[in-house]
């Protein structure tokens, strides 16, 4: 049983460091090109991640209304 423990926590290990290295190589990347093409590369992210906020906010309130029809029953 605690190889199977161990072999989970190293893959929590190491998906957090992907997840870091890409973040840097990311922010490397928009100093380096100081242009407009970098302005517009960060504005287009963000416009992104608010989309997925506001998905994310739709799905949560979808789960509640269905947990309220089920208490109606």
């Amino acid at each position: 049983g605690e190889e199977g423990n161990d072999d989970k926590d190293d893959q929590e290990v190491e998906r957090d460091d992907d997840k870091d290295d890409e973040e840097e190589v990311r922010d490397d990347d928009q100093e380096f090109n100081k242009e407009e093409y970098a302005k517009e590369t960060r504005d287009d992210e963000r416009h992104v991640e608010e989309e997925e906020e506001e998905e994310e906010e739709e799905e949560e309130e979808e789960e509640e209304e269905e947990e309220d029809e089920l208490y109606r029953d």
